[in-house]
């Protein structure tokens, strides 16, 4: 709850989502996995040029390209003039997307001292790394409520240690009655 960590390949189906969301992508859109070369950005690419791929098979084969394609579509980047007209929103909207599972905010645990995660600054490159998990840092914690979260069908739910103590029971798997009912942080 206090270290952070990049995500790597784990936050591609939030990104997947936020490209629906936003209108970028829709279900079934295919991009060409090759290799993304643009100027002042590092060269972005996925473990293998995958060909024309689908958002599925992007997530299925962990496509760098399609969530940078995603990302740069967010930035309405124009690829012969290399400007990035929405370079900070989109930033700002992967970063609120992702805080809907629970990436890059506090969980709410009972506990004290739980870090937020790490913000990094945008600029082009950088936007790209993040749409397939390598900038931001969340910790494990976060990525274990994001996990919960897509589980569930997107009910993000907050994290706790404790709810109740209740009562020992004399009658076999069944609890006793609240002793004590913990409030939540708010």
């Amino acid at each position: 709850m206090n270290n952070t960590y990049e995500v790597g390949s784990s936050i591609k189906a939030a990104t997947v989502l936020a490209g629906y969301n936003y209108g970028v992508i829709g279900h079934g859109s295919v991009i060409h996995d090759s290799t993304i070369v643009l100027d002042n950005t590092p060269d972005i690419s996925s473990w293998t040029n995958m060909g024309y791929i689908n958002d599925l098979d992007a997530m299925r084969r962990s496509s760098n390209v399609y969530m940078a394609e995603i990302a740069m579509r967010l930035a309405e980047v124009n690829r012969s003039t290399n400007q990035w007209p929405r370079l900070g929103e989109a930033h700002n909207d992967l970063r609120q997307h992702y805080a809907q599972f629970g990436l890059g905010t506090e969980t709410g645990i009972d506990l004290p001292r739980e870090s937020s995660g790490l913000i990094g600054t945008s600029n082009s490159g950088l936007l790209l790394y993040l749409s397939f998990g390598q900038f931001d840092t969340y910790t494990p914690l976060q990525l274990g409520q994001f996990s919960a979260t897509m589980a569930s069908g997107g009910e993000r739910m907050r994290t706790r240690l404790v709810r109740d103590v209740l009562e020992p029971s004399m009658e076999n798997g069944t609890a006793g009655g609240s002793i004590r009912t913990m409030r939540q942080k708010s």
